[in-house]
């Protein structure tokens, strides 16, 4: 669903970018330090039109995201909110989740989304077409 709504948005004339939340933040966790190279990786996430977090927040099961993961993640969301950029997520965690982990990430995503299109789809092992 996420990937069809970024296709159609990006045929419609936006620039799009697709995001795997644990590889982009484990690179920009390593180069947090450099200034240029950070910036080299975050800025063109921030910038683009609509940006598409798959698994956004993942952690090995019942862990929580680092410090390092919540910081990244307010500083793009709040730079993305701020610029009112297009932003999807697919995440295993809830809004609900989100808040808990960090509420002025999570509202700023609620926010965003109480006006727009937000779907939850409630955690079915059935529904996964992977292990169908």
């Amino acid at each position: 669903m996420c990937t069809a709504i970024a296709v159609k948005l990006m045929y419609a004339g936006h620039s799009t970018r697709y995001m795997l939340w644990k590889d982009e933040s484990v690179r920009l966790k390593a180069v947090v330090t450099d200034g240029s190279e950070y910036s080299q990786i975050i800025e063109p996430l921030k910038k683009v039109d609509v940006l598409y977090i798959d698994d956004f927040l993942k952690t090995e099961r019942g862990k929580f995201p680092t410090t390092g993961d919540v910081n990244i993640a307010f500083e793009l969301i709040n730079h993305r909110y701020i610029n009112k950029k297009i932003t999807i997520f697919s995440s295993e965690r809830d809004v609900d989740e989100i808040i808990d982990i960090d509420e002025a990430t999570g509202s700023r995503i609620y926010e965003r989304t109480k006006n727009g299109v937000y779907l939850s789809v409630s955690k079915d092992k059935s529904k996964n077409y992977r292990l169908g």
